[in-house]
């Protein structure tokens, strides 16, 4: 149920950012470009279930993702902004550069060692290699942007 939840989910929001490019901030290019990788990503676990804890720990990101998006709809200056940026902050810095960095250490032992149990490193969970690999350098990226943002308020 959930995986079929998080799918519906992802497909709505590439609609929608599709629809209004403006509502990522980051850029629709991207953010869509994020959502095609991830959605083919949560098709490994499908059919290699050994990996399906490694999808619900990458997923932990939609978390802090969900709180963005909540605390773009709040008024600035309120104490529920400053408390949606506190549950951003608490949850994005951990889970992009902390968990996000294992899973790719942790995602290539795995790929590893179901290499070996298939016979071939042509696979697909080289292709969960690649994804954790592109998302984790776009958690750092975002990351950065995040964090020289948050400067910018400071000065």
């Amino acid at each position: 149920f959930l995986w079929k939840a998080f799918v519906v989910y992802m497909l709505i929001d590439s609609v929608w950012i599709a629809l209004f490019p403006r509502i990522a901030p980051s850029g629709a290019k991207i953010v869509l470009a994020h959502h095609v990788v991830t959605l083919l990503y949560a098709f490994v676990p499908f059919y290699v279930r050994s990996l399906s804890w490694h999808m619900g720990i990458a997923l932990l990101n939609e978390l802090s993702t969900a709180l963005v998006t909540f605390r773009r709809n709040v008024q600035m200056d309120t104490p529920l902004y400053d408390f949606l940026h506190k549950l951003v902050l608490l949850t994005w810095f951990p889970i992009r550069l902390g968990l996000y960095p294992m899973l790719c250490v942790v995602i290539l032992i795995e790929y590893r060692r179901y290499s070996l149990e298939v016979g071939t490193y042509v696979n697909i969970v080289a292709y969960g290699v690649v994804a954790q690999y592109f998302l984790t350098m776009l958690s750092i990226k975002w990351s950065i942007d995040l964090i020289n943002k948050l400067k910018a308020k400071k000065n």
